[in-house]
C-alpha cells in the first residue's frame, strides 16, 4: 500500500503531462467558424419576431409581443450581405404614410455574440445572441428607460 500511495504523485504528474501535451489538430478546410455561420443564418432569410418579453414587467406587461397590435407583429427584418438592414412593414401597415421599408446598417461582432442594427425605427439596437438554431435566433437587449433596468428578450424565426 505505500508503494502505490509513493505511486499515485508521480503517477497524477505524468497524467497531467500526457493531457496537457500540445498536438495540433489540422483545420479542416472551408469548414464555417461560428461567425460565418452566424452571418450566414442571418443573410439566409427574413426574420419574424415570435417572442418579446420584458423583465421586469413595464406597466403591468411581460409578454409585450401579445400586446402588439397585428399591424406591428407581421413586419420582419432582413438582414442583406454588405451590412443592409430592412425592416419591412408586412402586409398591414398602422400607418399608411410610413415607408413599406425602413432601410439601415446591421453588423455582428463575433467574440461578444452581439448583433447591431440599426435603422430609423430601430435606433442603435444592440441583440445580445444567446442561442441559434437553423430556423431560430434568440437573444437579449437591456435598456435603462426612468432610472429602471430592463431585460428584453427576443427570439426571431426564419420566415
Amino acid at each position: 500500500m505505500k508503494s502505490l500511495k509513493k505511486l499515485f504523485p508521480v503517477a497524477f504528474v505524468l497524467i497531467s503531462q500526457a493531457a496537457c501535451s500540445k498536438t495540433s489538430v489540422p483545420a479542416v478546410p472551408n469548414e464555417p467558424t461560428p461567425k460565418d455561420t452566424t452571418v450566414a443564418l442571418l443573410e439566409s432569410s427574413d426574420w419574424h419576431i415570435t417572442t418579446l418579453t420584458v423583465t421586469p414587467a413595464q406597466n403591468g406587461v411581460t409578454d409585450v409581443w401579445a400586446s402588439l397590435p397585428p399591424c406591428l407583429t407581421d413586419n420582419f427584418f432582413r438582414f442583406k450581405a454588405g451590412g443592409i438592414f430592412n425592416s419591412d412593414e408586412g402586409l398591414t401597415k398602422c400607418n399608411p404614410a410610413i415607408p413599406q421599408i425602413d432601410e439601415g446598417t446591421w453588423s455582428y461582432i463575433d467574440g461578444s455574440k452581439l448583433l447591431n442594427f440599426n435603422s430609423q425605427g430601430w435606433q442603435n439596437r444592440k441583440l445580445n445572441i444567446t442561442a441559434t438554431t437553423s430556423t431560430t435566433i434568440s437573444g437579449t437587449d437591456d435598456k435603462v428607460e426612468n432610472g429602471v433596468a430592463y431585460t428584453y428578450t427576443i427570439t426571431l424565426t426564419k420566415q
